[in-house]
């Protein structure tokens, strides 16, 4: 009897020590459950569960929460356009298994704040057309993984940081339709993996990096609608954009590198084409390959003035000898005009 209540409780044993186990794996970290309560206060999520979060359930079960099969840890936060307000709290650094953050189409105000710089697995950052304000934090910078960022349709304002040129493995930046100013880092040459590169209608100044150059892979280069100046570096012989715009740019100029030949789209229109000649004879709306050429009307040579001389000083006798007559004619007193006909 002993043996077998022996053997029923060993049998009960190891049934239940992996039910313990998975109960344990199975729920998000208690950092997790305040990040995700600091996001339900602040955007007024009221599809989400009850905050503090109860044993019995769980944010993986809430809307817009994906959670890794395996351990219940929150791996992406979805929450596109559903016209959310609020800001993002600091918080947000808790979930450190977050992969991607999708918050685009809503209200989001304030800055991104630096606490993101804490995700280390984070690939996606998507918080495109909102209203954010401020800068992109330099702590991104500390995300290796990074992949994509897309901050484009908000208010940010500050200079893009050089410390982004750390993220050897970014395919994506960008930061369209925002009042960025400053300078393009030289330190983006080092986004030797980009592929897209859209810093449109900003305020972005200054002259094009030579090191752009350097990005290899980069297919869609936008930098239209800013205050680039000067010429366009010929470094850049050595990438290839299949999708071109570098438009409305007043004091950009210079001539496309004669390798570009593959586009897909393109426009620089209000760019200088020809290299050594007037701007105002130098516009144009079309791409080439090759420099538009650019002529100046030629002054006339001193064989051309003696020419144009000895035609215009016979002309000139025959005009005044006629005028000169016609004057004479008008003199006569009218008898001897009568006695003339």
């Amino acid at each position: 009897m002993i043996l077998k209540i022996s053997s029923s409780l060993i049998n009960f044993s190891i049934f239940l020590v992996p039910c313990l186990i998975v109960s344990l794996v199975h729920s998000s970290t208690p950092g997790e459950n305040e990040a995700v309560c600091a996001l339900k206060a602040s955007f007024n999520i009221t599809t989400w569960g009850t905050c503090p979060v109860q044993s019995n359930d769980s944010p993986c079960s809430w809307p817009g929460i994906l959670c890794r099969s395996s351990d219940d840890a929150i791996q992406v936060i979805d929450l596109q356009a559903l016209d959310r307000y609020g800001s993002l709290p600091t918080q947000i650094g808790l979930l450190e298994n977050l992969e991607s953050l999708a918050l685009s189409g809503n209200y989001i105000n304030g800055t991104l704040p630096t606490q993101l710089g804490s995700l280390k697995f984070l690939s996606v950052i998507d918080i495109q057309k909102n209203l954010l304000t401020g800068g992109i934090p330099t702590s991104l910078a500390q995300i290796a993984i990074l992949q994509e960022i897309h901050l484009s349709f908000n208010k940010l304002s500050a200079p893009l940081p050089s410390q982004l040129g750390a993220l050897s493995n970014l395919l994506e930046l960008n930061l369209n339709e925002n009042q960025i100013e400053g300078t393009i880092p030289t330190e983006f040459g080092r986004l030797t993996h980009l592929v897209d590169f859209d810093l449109s209608n900003n305020k972005i100044s200054g002259t094009l990096p030579t090191q752009i150059g350097k990005l290899s892979s980069l297919t869609n280069l936008i930098l239209s609608t800013n205050q680039l100046v000067g010429t366009i570096p010929s470094q850049w012989n050595s990438i290839k954009p299949v999708y071109l715009d570098l438009s409305r740019n007043p004091g950009l100029c210079g001539c496309l590198p004669t390798n570009w030949l593959n586009f897909s789209f393109c426009n620089v229109t209000g760019i200088l084409h020809g290299c050594n000649c007037p701007i105002n004879n130098c516009f144009s709306d079309k791409c080439s390959p090759e420099p538009i050429s650019c002529v100046e009307e030629p002054s006339p040579s001193p064989s051309n003035l003696n020419l144009l001389w000895l035609l215009l000083i016979p002309a000139a006798i025959v005009v005044g000898f006629v005028v000169y007559k016609y004057v004479q004619h008008k003199k006569l007193p009218k008898e001897s005009v009568t006695l003339l006909r």
